[in-house]
């Protein structure tokens, strides 16, 4: 794998909106925490990336990259289906839940008009693929 995949990579999660960001103050610079995942070609997880093996740009500036690790923090997924009621996407939720099973807790929300949540953060996939609370 190429550095310039691993940037690729970088950009789309903050493309995506996953960057958790603190306030810039005067005296200190922003600090941001990136979570990526990174592949081979058979899918299989890169666990041995240092800092030296990104390269991330910000307003086509180069940023600093201080560490880069295996997390151990459970992720949190907010789901949102905006599906008009038809249920287009419940296969493909089923498979995604199942993919992510015992990695971290997931919440589940509808669009009918406005957002509904259906199922608040929990690691039972149970209750997210029957979309009512457990």
């Amino acid at each position: 794998m190429t550095r310039c995949l691993y940037a690729a990579v970088a950009a789309v999660i903050l493309a995506c909106g996953t960057v958790a960001a603190q306030e810039a103050t005067p005296s200190a610079p922003a600090s941001r925490t990136i979570f990526v995942t990174v592949t081979d070609r058979n899918g299989t997880p890169v666990e041995d990336l240092t800092a030296s093996d990104f390269e991330i740009k910000e307003g086509g500036k180069t940023v600093v990259v201080d560490d880069a690790g295996i997390t151990g923090d459970p992720m949190a997924i907010a789901i949102i289906v905006d599906d008009n009621g038809t249920g287009l996407f419940r296969w493909s939720l089923a498979m995604f839940v199942q993919k992510l099973d015992g990695r971290g807790v997931m919440a589940l929300s509808t669009v009918v008009g406005q957002t509904m949540k259906l199922v608040d953060y929990t690691p039972r996939i149970e209750a997210i693929l029957q979309g009512s609370p457990p």
